[in-house]
């Protein structure tokens, strides 16, 4: 039992530990610490980044024009919108 001054700062080193034990996802998984039904602490497991718009200039070899670009990433990030509201991150059984 931890007492409630002591709650903030031990689930924080626990949400540290398990920051590093969850790998990363295509998009950033949130961590919460829950004490009596209230977030005492919270951490963000950050997304692996995929330059879709490098990835267009090396295939084409030109620098492409801008609205192209803001039209590649905004379809980016539709589709990790999609993909965060169907997807389930597998906790490692280390973490337990």
């Amino acid at each position: 039992a931890v007492e409630t001054e002591k709650a903030p700062e031990v689930s924080r080193r626990y949400l540290e530990k398990l920051e590093k034990l969850i790998p990363a996802q295509m998009f950033d998984v949130a961590i919460q610490a829950v004490v009596g039904g209230k977030v005492v602490a919270k951490a963000r497991v950050k997304p692996m980044r995929k330059d879709v718009v490098a990835q267009k200039i090396l295939s084409h070899g030109h620098s492409g024009d801008p609205t192209r670009k803001a039209k590649l990433l905004e379809k980016q990030k539709e589709g990790k919108r999609k993909l965060r509201e169907i997807a389930k991150v597998q906790v490692p059984p280390e973490a337990f």
